[in-house]
């Protein structure tokens, strides 16, 4: 997990695709945690999409921290529309 961690924080650019798709143990969030306060200290660029709304992102207390790193160095997009996946 710590090299993990050591490859997230060095990349040039990261990407976490569909963030919050499902319930995240709090070891998990102590290691992104770690990973986005690196990046955000380093100016690092990262990605992230997810199908949650900002209020939700916001309303949850274990990674509030995280998506307030995101959103004060970083550009937030915001697309909505109908899921295009096929059922």
């Amino acid at each position: 997990r710590i090299e993990l961690v050591r490859q997230h924080q060095g990349a040039d650019v990261l990407v976490w695709d569909d963030f919050g798709v499902r319930e995240l143990a709090d070891w998990e969030i102590g290691h992104l945690d770690q990973i986005v306060e690196s990046r955000y200290r380093r100016r690092r660029p990262m990605v992230v999409t997810t199908n949650l709304d900002a209020a939700t992102l916001r309303e949850e207390d274990r990674i509030g921290r995280m998506v307030d790193r995101w959103r004060e160095r970083n550009e937030v997009a915001v697309i909505s529309g109908e899921s295009q996946r096929q059922t």
